[in-house]
């Protein structure tokens, strides 16, 4: 991949996940609505990266992880895929059954939900400026 089209990804996840951040001080302040419409923003953000520069991207590493499956960065890579896949699974899912909701009631039970999530979305982007280090820095 082109480095510069790597790192304007690189700073253009970082914003989605200020984003999702602004999000969540929404949520502190009860406005659930806003906070709903605010992930989901962040959530199309993301799937439009992962789909325009983190796909194509992993297929053109895919020879590297084929034949040297446990260097670091293709070990970087392996893990970065499989947490950003669940990150972005729950967080489809949870965009989903609350936009499918009148009532922001049953947000609430899904909570710990949410933040795991979180957690699984901020590793994948750890994981991903990690990979961004290791294949253009380092």
């Amino acid at each position: 991949m082109d480095p510069f089209v790597a790192q304007v990804n690189l700073v253009f996840q970082i914003i989605v996940f200020c984003l999702f951040i602004v999000s969540l001080v929404v949520a502190k302040r009860k406005k659930l609505f806003l906070h709903g419409n605010t992930i989901f923003v962040a959530l199309v953000l993301n799937t439009v990266s992962i789909f325009i520069v983190m796909v194509p991207s992993l297929l053109s590493l895919t020879q590297l992880v084929v034949e040297k499956p446990f260097n670091v960065v293709s070990m970087t890579i392996l893990v970065h895929t499989g947490i950003g896949v669940v990150a972005e699974i729950l967080a489809v899912w949870l965009v989903a059954s609350w936009g499918l909701r009148s009532s922001l009631k049953p947000c609430a039970r899904r909570k710990k939900m949410m933040w795991v999530s979180t957690a699984f979305w901020l590793a994948a982007l750890l994981l991903g400026i990690l990979l961004y280090l290791l294949l253009y820095i380092i």
